[in-house]
């Protein structure tokens, strides 16, 4: 059996395409990922943005109002945001924003002290033309700091600042499960904007409050399933489930349209799987440097008990 590691394509960023932050706005507005995020990104793929990270964690909690807000400059003059990390070992994330002027950063876990993050990045929003369709103007990444309040300021530290902020967002809030539940809201510590009513707060102190009774509820579902799953199967029988699901993820479409199973091949290599001709042309920028150089070992045919042997 081949183990070896071959060439692989490297993830590309891919966005979703909606109302309040649409794909067709000017790229330097934040836009809310799909999929595509890795430890290494194709060279061709778009930079992986904080303030991108940002509105896709709260995207996935499915509070619009959250995402209308921090948006808002012109009608919410404030806005607060705090969320501890899903991996104990994170840091609590926050978004402020006064007037045009945003910060995204890490604070401690747990930490009474807001007013001394850890790290940081700093964007100023530009102004909105009257007539724009979007709800926003551009997003300036402007500047980083540390600990200390000091940072450096050559545009190479600020990207890279940003950069490692949006990944650690990426891991530690588990935004990676894009085809599994929503992240949940159970680990939101303050929402907070100018001019927001006591309706508002106890709406969000209801919704936070249900969030985590469900995760318990699920948990301890969880558990009595797996126990059910142990006794019918047992842990080999477990684990292979898991790897035939696992071998799903071969089959769908290369760019990452959504479908499952993509019965189209690249004519060239015969090995990238897409849906149409269309997901392939939208691929081929990523691809075309890869096209034939992959590892073309069909791992999909492996049987669990062959790894047992």
């Amino acid at each position: 059996m081949n183990f070896g590691i071959g060439v692989t394509q490297l993830p590309a960023v891919r966005f979703h395409d909606t109302d309040i932050l649409p794909l067709s706005a000017p790229p330097d507005h934040p836009r809310i990922i799909k999929s595509g995020v890795g430890s290494t990104q194709h060279p061709k793929s778009p930079r992986v943005a904080g303030s991108d990270m940002v509105f896709t964690l709260l995207y996935q909690l499915e509070q619009p109002e959250l995402l209308e807000r921090l948006l808002d400059t012109d009608g919410t003059a404030t806005f607060f945001f705090r969320m501890m990390a899903y991996v104990d070992s994170g840091e609590d994330l926050y978004v402020k924003r006064d007037a045009m002027e945003v910060e995204i950063g890490f604070l401690s876990r747990g930490s009474k002290d807001e007013s001394k993050p850890n790290k940081g990045v700093r964007y100023t929003i530009g102004k909105r033309d009257t007539s724009s369709v979007y709800k926003t103007g551009p997003w300036d990444l402007r500047s980083a700091f540390d600990s200390n309040g000091g940072g450096g300021t050559t545009k190479a530290y600020i990207l890279a600042q940003d950069s490692d902020l949006a990944h650690r967002i990426w891991n530690n809030f588990h935004l990676h499960q894009l085809e599994g539940p929503r992240t949940r809201g159970q680990n939101t510590v303050r929402i907070e904007w100018a001019g927001m009513s006591s309706a508002a707060r106890e709406k969000y102190d209801r919704w936070i409050a249900g969030c985590r009774d469900k995760v318990e509820r699920e948990k301890t579902q969880s558990a009595t399933e797996y126990q059910k799953l142990k006794a019918e199967k047992g842990i080999n029988g477990i684990l292979a489930d898991g790897f035939e699901d696992y071998k799903k993820t071969a089959l769908k479409c290369r760019a990452e349209c959504g479908v499952a199973v993509a019965t189209m091949r690249c004519g060239k290599c015969h090995f990238a799987r897409y849906c149409s001709a269309a997901c392939q042309r939208d691929d081929w920028k990523y691809h075309k440097s890869y096209c034939g150089k992959e590892d073309t070992w069909d791992w999909t045919q492996e049987k669990f008990e062959d790894l047992l042997k």
